[in-house]
């Protein structure tokens, strides 16, 4: 047994990531936590890294993170200061201890000259892969392959378009998936696609009853929910105000503005108690006005600024609130605006216009910046989408 194998017996060995990243990881010993992060997509309970497992002598050192992201070395053994290996891992697990290092805690270990992988602490109990673990406040999961499972995230309109393609992002990075909406039929084909990291939860947004009852029928490993996007909402008619159906501009209202504000408010006292996130998606009608946007345009333009209001109020929580504004992204939203496949096949047609899988690693990276960051609001165009100039009307 190696120098490795028996530091491992006191952790969880990280062989497998979430992504499609081969195993084994190693991560270069220089890569600063934030762009590791970022290249790994990894929420990190703490920064350590254990050096000299992977040498042949010299002696190991702990090593942290100081103010300005540099390692430090906090405690070392020289090899001359132990008679064997069994007492210089089980000084290594005492000083974990006396540093305070939770169970969960990533830990970086060497396994050649500049070259690293990682491995959870267990607290210096052993852990076999298969068996379950969640670290203080359910942040860190692992799977029966002993990888790490991501947080939760909840995602509104998860049926088609930007809801259905963020639902595969996310599970896909290793997050674990509610997916809403109200086609059952959907949303039973994505989980059958996407598996155990996904559950769906039937219901429209606007029922407040039915919500609250797929809520509390949440399973063990989708019920602390770490993110809310609220993804649904709908367009319905292009038609001047004088001629609009009031009908649908109410059903937009308490799509669009009224049930998303509900089902926020609904997990606010979660999300703040698990530092959590909320992504709304506005559009960039919130910005820009057209012909035909009245009520559409005015929810998303609520969206918007409720979204930075909400920000002001959590200040000092830990939550962060992005608003993402998407231009043309062909989807869904223009048949059911219209009603016409024609219609909403003319409006894409040659634009090469955004695609939900776009808007959806949008939201990836926005949830998995680090926690220090907050992206306050993001305006997306396709290249082939611009600005009009001013109407003007000259009498005749």
């Amino acid at each position: 047994m190696t120098m490795i194998d028996r530091f491992l017996e006191g952790f969880t060995a990280l062989h497998e990531y979430p992504g499609d990243i081969a195993a084994p990881i190693l991560i270069p010993g220089n890569l600063d936590p934030h762009e590791r992060h970022k290249r790994f997509g990894i929420h990190l309970d703490a920064e350590l890294r254990l050096t000299g497992l992977g040498s042949a002598g010299g002696g190991w050192q702990i090593q942290s993170l100081d103010d300005n992201d540099e390692w430090q070395v906090d405690y070392s053994i020289i090899d001359a200061d132990v008679t064997d290996l069994e007492t210089g891992l089980a000084l290594i697990r005492l000083h974990l201890v006396e540093l305070g290092c939770p169970p969960g805690t990533l830990i970086q270990y060497d396994v050649m000259e500049d070259r690293w992988d990682g491995a959870r602490w267990h607290g210096g109990e052993a852990r076999s892969s298969d068996e379950d673990d969640q670290s203080p406040g359910g942040a860190t999961r692992f799977d029966d392959k002993g990888r790490i499972d991501m947080p939760v995230a909840l995602i509104t309109g998860a049926t088609a378009g930007i809801g259905e393609a963020a639902a595969r992002a996310f599970v896909d990075a290793g997050w674990h998936v509610i997916g809403t909406g109200r086609r059952a039929d959907r949303l039973d084909a994505l989980a059958a696609e996407l598996g155990e990291r996904f559950h769906c939860a039937v219901f429209d947004v606007r029922d407040e009853a039915a919500r609250d009852a797929a809520l509390e029928a949440l399973p063990d490993g989708f019920r602390d929910i770490d993110l809310l996007i609220n993804n649904a909402g709908l367009a319905l008619g292009l038609e001047p105000a004088q001629n609009a159906s009031l009908s649908n501009w109410t059903t937009m209202i308490d799509t669009n503005i009224t049930a998303l504000v509900s089902i926020t408010h609904k997990l606010l006292p979660a999300l703040v108690a698990r530092k959590g996130a909320i992504i709304n998606i506005s559009s960039v009608a919130a910005n820009y006005p057209y012909p035909g946007g009245n009520v559409y345009a005015g929810t998303k333009a609520f969206v918007r600024q409720f979204s930075l209001d909400l920000r002001a109020d959590l200040h000092g929580t830990g939550v962060r609130v992005t608003s993402i504004e998407p231009g043309m992204v062909e989807t869904e939203f223009t048949l059911v605006r219209t009603g016409s496949q024609e219609t909403s096949d003319k409006l894409y047609g040659g634009a090469d216009p955004m695609t939900g899988e776009d808007i959806a690693e949008t939201l990836l990276w926005v949830a998995t910046l680090p926690p220090h960051l907050n992206v306050n609001s993001l305006e997306l165009m396709p290249v082939n989408q611009s600005w009009q100039g001013f109407a003007v009307h000259r009498a005749q």
